[in-house]
């Protein structure tokens, strides 16, 4: 997917994506620790959170580091 970003909001999709799989991947590892629906869940919204908050983290970081290497805004 990042092989293709020519806008900024590509970056909050692909934000989405990682949080999706982020949640995916946490579903796998509470099931396999049989850990309670509880703690899973929980663990979910953390972890879906923290993907999208990469999104906004680069998309937030991008104008710097445009500038340090002098490329064009997208």
């Amino acid at each position: 997917m990042l092989d293709s970003i020519r806008n900024r909001s590509k970056l909050i999709e692909v934000g989405g994506a990682t949080a999706l799989a982020m949640i995916a991947l946490t579903i796998a590892a509470g099931a396999m620790n049989m850990d309670s629906m509880l703690f899973i869940a929980e663990n979910c919204l953390y972890a879906g959170a923290a993907g999208m908050a990469v999104g906004f983290a680069v998309l937030g970081i991008l104008p710097f580091i445009e500038k340090l290497f002098k490329s064009p805004p997208a």
